[in-house]
């Protein structure tokens, strides 16, 4: 409660090592505690007409660590699809070392955390795409991105097949 007034300068405030709480949290793989000051921030961001989430979630601290670089180097996965969920921007270079996320897991073979980060972007410039195309009334590009694709359809057949069988029982 007594942080609450100040949060923006607590979340932003930075150790002498150059920690700020979030970053730590992320470095110790604290995924609960990420989840928490996640939790606090979204209330502030909608209270300001000047913040965004991203401002804090990818504040950059003198030091060049950010909350996502932080999990990636300790290889806290858990902590990457946390902070992934929460509109960090993982392509994000940093002013101190011009890494991005993706950088460091690709650097440090955590590959799984590589995957999880290009599957995100993947998804986030599909999603940016598909935008572009609704905005310029471009149908057939809708049509071909929201078509179900072969899974989509793979599925489909195997529901009508168990629906044939159980007809005929």
């Amino acid at each position: 409660q007594e942080l609450k007034g100040n949060l923006v300068n607590v979340l932003t405030h930075e150790s002498k090592f150059g920690d700020t709480v979030i970053t730590l949290a992320a470095a110790l793989g604290r995924s609960d505690i990420v989840q928490v000051i996640v939790d606090a921030i979204k209330p502030i961001v909608c209270q300001s007409s000047r913040l965004t989430i991203c401002d804090l979630v990818d504040f950059e601290t003198s030091r060049g660590k950010m909350p996502i670089i932080e999990a990636v180097k300790y290889n806290h996965a858990d902590v990457v699809s946390i902070l992934l969920s929460h509109q960090t921007n993982a392509k994000l270079l940093t002013k101190t070392h011009k890494k991005s996320a993706l950088d460091w897991a690709i650097a440090l073979g955590h590959e799984s955390i590589a995957r999880m980060i290009n599957d995100h972007t993947q998804l986030e410039e599909r999603v940016c795409s598909l935008f572009k195309a609704i905005s310029k009334f471009d149908i057939s590009r809708i049509k071909a991105m929201t078509a179900g694709g072969t899974p989509f359809q793979q599925n489909q057949d195997t529901i009508i097949q168990r629906e044939l069988e159980l007809k005929r029982r």
